[in-house]
């Protein structure tokens, strides 16, 4: 998995977050097994790049 400094939507984050966008992301991924343990990852990612 993507580390938040890997992550290569962390541009679009800093302009979403620039402009005073405060709508949805989605995010096209895979199907997981585990979707609650998924899910937590990718809104701890999502936190830690739009810092």
């Amino acid at each position: 998995m993507l580390s938040p400094k890997e992550f290569p939507g962390k541009k679009l984050f800093s302009l979403l977050k620039d402009s005073g966008y405060e709508g949805f992301c989605l995010a096209e991924i895979p199907e997981s097994p585990e979707p609650e343990r998924f899910l937590r990852y990718y809104k701890a990612l999502f936190d830690a790049c739009s810092k």
